[in-house]
């Protein structure tokens, strides 16, 4: 899964790829998903898209995510420090669990 609608070439923000941010952070195993549907969900909004649970700022970078059910916050969010070591330039990382997709049936 990606985040690109349409050309990912102009993802930089901030010195910070969110291109690569939203796909490392995706591939982590406690992550269902990034952002959501509700209004005041956080995004980051380039030319003719949107990525959708990624928002970078000067000092920081903020996470919008859906948690895999039987994962802990700890566990989630050292998984994505992680994933995120090399992407990030030491960034601050902050980590919203917007949502908790169900258990299976």
């Amino acid at each position: 899964m990606t985040s690109a609608q349409g050309d990912r070439s102009s993802g930089v923000v901030e010195g910070i790829d969110v291109d690569a941010v939203y796909d490392a952070v995706a591939a982590c195993t406690g992550v269902a998903g990034l952002g959501t549907d509700q209004p005041g969900s956080s995004a980051t909004y380039l030319p003719g898209r949107r990525v959708p649970g990624v928002r970078v700022s000067a000092d920081a970078v903020e996470l919008e995510i859906r948690a895999v059910w039987d994962s802990s916050a700890p566990q989630i969010f050292a998984e994505i420090q992680q994933a995120l070591a090399t992407i990030t330039s030491g960034r601050r990382i902050d980590v919203t669990i917007a949502d908790i997709e169900r258990e299976p049936t």
